[in-house]
């Protein structure tokens, strides 16, 4: 899995989309950028880790709640959410 992520929201959705397809062990395609996590059979284990490793490959320390997966539900929705945050984050600094 790449860890590495482009801080656009494209980028974060396509890092999202690698990230659980591997956690889920489902093929890439056949995961949809506004379908709700739970169809993926995300659960809150994998829901942390998947939380822990987009914190470790954006650089940031446990800054994410870890249940943003289920609080924002879908792809689309986390990139958005975390691209604004880190938008944010960028104007304070």
């Amino acid at each position: 899995m790449n860890t590495e992520v482009a801080l656009d929201q494209d980028g974060l959705m396509a890092w999202l989309r690698d990230c659980i397809s591997t956690t889920c062990q489902m093929p890439i395609e056949t995961i949809g950028l506004d379908e709700d996590f739970e169809q993926f059979g995300v659960d809150s284990v994998s829901a942390v880790s998947i939380v822990m490793e987009l914190e470790e490959a954006l650089g940031l320390d446990a800054d994410l709640p870890p249940e943003l997966l289920f609080e924002c539900r879908t792809i689309r929705n986390i990139a958005c959410h975390v691209h604004g945050l880190w938008t944010r984050a960028k104007e304070v600094a």
